[in-house]
């Protein structure tokens, strides 16, 4: 296990934090013996709709630069697995995770009684990069 902590809290409220999610990347990539599995635990919203004016207000920008995304695609292109939370906090899944086929929207399942399990994230999004998470 490599640890590649990125930011200082759940979101990213600055440029550089939002780049240091594709430096992180390119540094796991970049590694002579490159890890196979790649998971990550925190996301961005891109727009989070309503909720934008919100995480703008804390200082929150919405998307990654090209640059996060293209690492993300040099791990695809390398046969690296990169397995992303969907998200918790907003009715869509979050950035990573979003991006098709080159990452894994992961989700998961509230415990309790059979009528309050669902889906967590929810599962009606309503976004056209991914309007689902995969496992």
């Amino acid at each position: 296990m490599i640890p590649c902590r990125i930011a200082n809290g759940p979101l990213f409220v600055s440029d550089e934090t939002r780049a240091n999610m594709g430096r992180a990347m390119k540094h796991l990539l970049d590694l002579q013996d490159p890890p196979r599995v790649i998971s990550i635990s925190m996301g961005n919203p891109d727009h989070a709709g309503l909720l934008q004016a919100l995480f703008s207000v804390a200082g929150a920008k919405a998307g990654f630069p090209n640059d996060v995304k293209e690492q993300f695609q040099r791990a695809y292109d390398m046969g690296v697995i990169v397995v992303c939370a969907a998200g918790q906090v907003i009715d869509r899944v979050v950035l990573p995770a979003r991006y098709r086929k080159i990452t894994i929207g992961v989700g998961g399942f509230r415990a309790g009684p059979r009528k309050l399990r669902h889906h967590y994230p929810p599962e009606g999004y309503d976004l056209p990069m991914r309007n689902f998470v995969d496992v």
